[in-house]
């Protein structure tokens, strides 16, 4: 039994908004940064956000793979499963849920750096410049 025609226009609209709403909040994943995090004895708070940005990019274009294939129907039990078991729905919402927290925490966050303790011509000092 193939996905009805509502229903693969439904998956390909939720796919593509998820796609889209992943790629303005998040923007592109930084690599180098997300490795900074995994090989750093004590990782910063950027690498650490990029290290997310990554794992959450993961989970939406698992989402939107599994979305193109069950509305293409070459993975038509795979389909079938999904939609019984509504492992689609959860996926959907928790990699939506992720953007959404992601986001907030990211418009949140004051990722300034503060000077404390010395000023500019104190820290050059101390480097020896």
């Amino acid at each position: 039994m193939r996905v009805a025609a509502g229903q693969t226009v439904l998956i390909l609209v939720a796919s593509g908004i998820e796609a889209a709403t992943a790629a303005l909040v998040l923007g592109p994943p930084d690599p180098a940064l997300a490795i900074q995090f995994l090989g750093s004895a004590s990782p910063t708070v950027v690498s650490v956000l990029a290290g997310l940005r990554i794992l959450i990019w993961g989970a939406v274009l698992l989402t939107v793979v599994l979305g193109l294939l069950t509305a293409m129907g070459t993975v038509q039990r795979t389909a079938q499963r999904l939609q019984r078991s509504r492992a689609w729905s959860g996926a959907v919402l928790a990699s939506g849920l992720l953007v959404l927290a992601l986001g907030w925490s990211h418009h949140q966050a004051d990722l300034r750096l503060s000077m404390s303790g010395g000023s500019v011509p104190e820290a050059r000092s101390e480097l020896g410049r």
